[in-house]
């Protein structure tokens, strides 16, 4: 158990066991609506498997740079089936629209199922972690991962985190280069 407290204004926050591995078989709608994906921050275990569905009436283009993780999904619009992608390496994911710049999506992938999301208290809970020295860490979106070592005992262990709201800066197009007047 424990506590999250951010500093500059709360957001979406999740906390992992780091060390604990494992994948999931679920599943993950990001829309794309109103030229904006939707959730725009989220966490997942690994072997998630993340849909990107066109609710526009426009093209989309998701892709990723993102080490460990790239993908392009390419050229897709309403009415077409979803494109998906399952994540491989742990870690932060940043999803972009090749089309239109103020698209962005930040998806942390844990390593394991061993996650939850804080609480609008601050507040969270880890279940069935083993006993033993386990690396826990919490994140933010914008945010690098912040880890502690926490010793958990038969009965429970608890820890605490203060985190800085992220911020999301400015990006490129998948071939690295800056988007040109037309996008949106």
């Amino acid at each position: 158990t424990g506590k999250v407290t951010f500093a500059g204004g709360a957001s979406p926050a999740w906390v992992f066991v780091e060390d604990l591995k494992g994948s999931s078989s679920g599943e993950l709608e990001i829309k794309q609506q109103d030229k904006q994906f939707n959730p725009r921050i989220a966490a997942v275990p690994k072997g998630t498997k993340l849909i990107f569905a066109n609710y526009d009436s426009i093209f989309h283009n998701v892709f990723s740079n993102s080490p460990g993780n790239g993908f392009d999904l390419g050229n897709s619009r309403s009415g077409e089936p979803p494109r998906s992608h399952v994540p491989g390496t742990p870690g932060v994911i940043d999803i972009f629209c090749n089309m239109h710049s103020k698209m962005s999506a930040t998806v942390l992938v844990a390593p394991g199922p061993y996650l939850t999301r804080v609480g609008a208290d601050g507040s969270f809970k880890l279940d069935d972690v083993p006993v033993g020295q386990h690396r826990i860490t919490a994140w933010i979106g914008g945010q690098k991962l912040v880890t502690k070592d926490v010793e958990v005992t038969t009965a429970g262990g608890e820890v605490s985190f203060e985190l800085q709201a992220g911020e999301f800066g400015a990006h490129k197009k998948k071939d690295g280069q800056a988007y040109g007047s037309y996008s949106d």
